[in-house]
């Protein structure tokens, strides 16, 4: 066995002058800077920001209903109007109103959801705006119809507001204050304030 020969001090301090010295790289440097910086950025906009957490909740809430539920078919026309009692809500308001949840509020609570089907309804009942859930639905500039298939839960929450539950408390009209730029909208009486939306009349 060969012996190890313990090295002396200068032979210690020539050995690390020989050795190559990684060079200061300042663009390097800045552009790490940049990164931790944006990603903490990113981080607390995330957290802080209602629309975000709404945004990024809703994605996350779509695709575990979209795995976790199984699709179902809507009722019949039948069924729908002795859940509805007299109104005049057929099969394809049924699944228009499901839409209108799964576009404007898929991450919201399920009461919000329900809440924000009755907004509809009400604009139904009321002679101010169209009497029927399509012309209510489509005009211009009102709401927002996804061309996605509702969730179990999105049709179960159109349900409950064509059997007359309304956490919206009456209102006509539903906003995300986080985002609304319509100062006009801030006028109206507010009803009720559910997850990210504020309800009023």
């Amino acid at each position: 066995m060969a012996e190890r020969r313990r090295l002396g001090s200068e032979e210690i301090r020539a050995a690390l002058q020989d050795r190559p010295r990684r060079r200061w790289n300042p663009k390097r440097c800045l552009v790490n800077i940049l990164t931790l910086a944006g990603v903490i950025v990113l981080l607390w906009l995330v957290v802080s920001d209602p629309w975000l957490r709404g945004l990024i909740g809703g994605a996350v809430d779509y695709e575990l209903d979209r795995v976790k539920q199984p699709v179902t078919q809507p009722p019949t026309a039948q069924e729908v109007r002795d859940v509805a009692g007299s109104l005049p809500f057929d099969e394809e308001d049924y699944a228009l109103i499901a839409q209108v949840i799964h576009a404007e509020a898929r991450g919201e609570p399920y009461e919000g959801q329900v809440a924000v089907a009755a907004v509809v309804v009400n604009r139904v009942n009321d002679e101010r705006f169209p009497a029927t859930v399509r012309e209510v639905v489509t005009e211009p500039g009102q709401f927002v119809v996804s061309r996605g298939q509702p969730v179990d839960r999105h049709l179960e929450a159109a349900q409950a507001a064509l059997a007359g539950e309304d956490p919206s408390n009456g209102a006509l009209y539903f906003y995300a204050p986080e985002l609304s730029t319509c100062d006009w909208i801030r006028t109206r009486e507010t009803t009720a304030e559910i997850g990210g939306h504020r309800f009023a009349r």
